[in-house]
């Protein structure tokens, strides 16, 4: 597994063949809704805090995925949760 920490929200995942296999993962038929597949997100997640600083923890995130051709992917992970965080927190406009 290869992750590269675009900026504070962002993160690009390039899992391998043998990563997919590893983590009982399925580019093709990637289903968000099973708790194997969430689970293995989360395990990556872990693995990208404690290696890259990346923390995505209490914050809603968007996934992109890529099937590559050997088998493997790359996921793009994107916080969403901190522009909503910044939107709470804005000057009030009322008068």
């Amino acid at each position: 597994m290869d992750l590269i920490k675009i900026n504070d929200n962002k993160l690009k995942i390039m899992l391998s063949a043998t990563d997919m296999v590893t983590f009982a993962l399925d580019a093709d038929k990637m289903d968000y809704t099973n708790s194997k597949t969430r689970e293995a997100f989360r395990h990556i997640l872990e693995e990208a805090r404690d290696r890259t600083g990346f923390d995505a923890k209490g914050n809603q995130i968007y996934v992109q995925l890529y099937p590559s051709r050997g088998g493997g992917c790359e996921m793009f992970v994107t916080k969403l949760g901190v522009v909503c965080a910044l939107e709470d927190h804005a000057p009030s406009q009322d008068k």
